[in-house]
C-alpha cells in the first residue's frame, strides 16, 4: 500500500516506529512517500521485479497519454574491490505535447519543465522508480505560470506512483493465488471496459484475466479463475480425446469395407 505523506507528519509520526530514508518511509506493510522540502525528488519502492516494474511505468504512462520519447539503460555492472555494485537503471524521458503547449502559453520559460524524467532503477527483488517535485523546484522561480504547471506535473506523478502501486498490490495477490503477474491492462470506463488484471497459469499456461471493479483483486479470486479454467482446459483436452479415438474408430471400419478379404 502506497501513502503519500507531507515531511511534518512523519516527524510527528516518528514515535509510531516509522523508518524514514530520503523521500519514503516505512511503517509495517505500509510505504509512506515523504515530500521533504530540502529534498526535490520523490521516489517510491515497488515489489515488482526490474523488467515487471519498467513495463508497467510505460504501461502507466501511455494510459495518461504520456509518450516516452528516450530510453537511457545502464545495464548492471558488478563492480570490483573498492566499488559498489550497480543494479541495472533506466531512465525513461517523458514527455506531453498538449502539457508544452499550455505552459508556454503562459510562460516562455515552462518548457524547461517538460519533457521531465522517469527513473526505473533495480533494488534486489524489487525496484525504486524516481521522479523530481516540481512544485519544490517551481518555488524559487516565483513565476505564475512554472508554478501551475509544476503543481499539474507533481500531480500526474502521484498518479503514476498511485497505478504504480495498484500494480504491487495486483502482483502480491497474484502471487499469493498462484499465478504469474503480468501486469494491468487498462480499459475505458467511459464504454463499461474495467481495467484488467492478467496473469498465467503456471500449468496451463493459460492467460487469465480478473476485472478491476473498484477494489482490489484477492488471492482466493485468482485461485478460483485458475481453478475454473484447469477445469475447462481438462474438459477441453477429454473431449479432443475422445474425437480423436472416435477418428480412428471410423478409419478402421471405413478400412475394413472399402477392403473386403
Amino acid at each position: 500500500m502506497l501513502i503519500f505523506l507531507d515531511v511534518g507528519e512523519v516527524l510527528a509520526d516518528r514515535r509510531g516506529g516509522i523508518e524514514r530514508a530520503p523521500g519514503m518511509a516505512r511503517k509495517g506493510k505500509n510505504l509512506y512517500m515523504v515530500y521533504p522540502s530540502q529534498h526535490p525528488i520523490c521516489r517510491v519502492q515497488s515489489p515488482l521485479g526490474f523488467d515487471l516494474c519498467l513495463g508497467a511505468v510505460r504501461s502507466i504512462l501511455r494510459h495518461y497519454k504520456f509518450q516516452i520519447v528516450s530510453e537511457a539503460l545502464f545495464p548492471e555492472d558488478p563492480g570490483n574491490s573498492g566499488v559498489p555494485r550497480r543494479q541495472r537503471h533506466t531512465v525513461l524521458v517523458v514527455w506531453s505535447a498538449s502539457y508544452a503547449c499550455q505552459a508556454l502559453s503562459t510562460d516562455r520559460d515552462a518548457g524547461l519543465l517538460v519533457p521531465f524524467c522517469l527513473s526505473v532503477l533495480e533494488d534486489g527483488t524489487h525496484s525504486m522508480v524516481a521522479a523530481s517535485c516540481y512544485t519544490r523546484l517551481a518555488v524559487a522561480t516565483g513565476t505564475a505560470g512554472i508554478r501551475i504547471l509544476a503543481r499539474v506535473l507533481d500531480t500526474k506523478i502521484n498518479q503514476i506512483f498511485l497505478q504504480l502501486s495498484a500494480h504491487g498490490s495486483a502482483h502480491e495477490s497474484v502471487k499469493q493465488g498462484g499465478g504469474t503477474y503480468r501486469g494491468i491492462q487498462y480499459g475505458s470506463p467511459e464504454r463499461g471496459m474495467p481495467d484488467l488484471v492478467l496473469f498465467d497459469d503456471p500449468v496451463t499456461k493459460t492467460t487469465l484475466a480478473l476485472a478491476l471493479d473498484g477494489s482490489p483483486v484477492c488471492p482466493e479470486a485468482v485461485r478460483s479463475k485458475i481453478r475454473d479454467s484447469r477445469q475447462v482446459f481438462h474438459e477441453a483436452r477429454v473431449a479432443r480425446n475422445q474425437s480423436q479415438v472416435s477418428d480412428r474408430s471410423w478409419d478402421t471400419a471405413a478400412s475394413a469395407i472399402s477392403c473386403p478379404v
